[in-house]
């Protein structure tokens, strides 16, 4: 019998007022995209900092424990809403995000740092760049629509919330495959220990 293994990835929690903001700019978009997107659930939004696939329950206490130690190097930042756009162009959209700015620098260290203390763990190490960013929805494989117009629409979309929000933690989260879509839950939380 196998060593049995867990889908796990740490991602930055989004909080509520972001959420709702985001949920609003979807169901705006969803006049054009429609059944064509798969929609991000709101309750399923976040910032990925890095996705480790695959990872034997026997490594989940020493992945915790790295994780645990960039929290205690890390300090709280500010993050916010920087308009939408998509992968790989507007013409042409596969993935819709809500951009980020604010203290970035400071998000893309606690990024590396996480690489880093990380590498040992998972399937395989991210090779593209790190673009931060939320992903509100992914349009369907099987989907040949011309989607231009939802390109033209997704650089209009306005935010309704626009001031930014405290990032103080990260969360090892599991990703359950299941027949409606991924179910996540949070394994741990790590807060960031240093004073802002």
């Amino acid at each position: 019998m196998g060593i049995s293994a867990v889908r796990l990835f740490i991602a930055i929690p989004v909080e509520q007022g972001v959420i709702a903001a985001l949920a609003e700019a979807q169901r705006h978009l969803k006049s054009v995209g429609g059944d064509a997107v798969r929609w991000t659930k709101p309750e399923q939004m976040h910032l990925t900092l890095k996705f480790f696939g695959e990872v034997p329950e026997t490594e989940i206490g020493p992945l915790q424990a790295a994780l645990q130690s960039c929290a205690h190097g890390a300090k709280p930042f500010h993050l916010c809403l920087d308009g939408l756009g998509c992968f790989p162009n507007p013409a042409r959209p596969r993935v819709i995000w809500a951009g980020l700015a604010g203290d970035v620098a400071r998000l893309r260290e606690l990024q590396q740092s996480v690489g880093r203390a990380t590498a040992a763990f998972g399937e395989r190490q991210e090779e593209r760049e790190f673009h931060p960013h939320l992903t509100l929805g992914r349009v369907r494989p099987e989907c040949k629509t011309n989607l231009s117009r939802l390109g033209e629409l997704i650089a209009k979309t306005p935010f309704n919330f626009t001031g930014d929000w405290p990032v103080t933690e990260m969360d090892l989260v599991r990703s359950e495959l299941q027949p409606g879509g991924a179910v996540h839950s949070v394994l741990a939380k790590f807060n960031f220990s240093q004073a802002g």
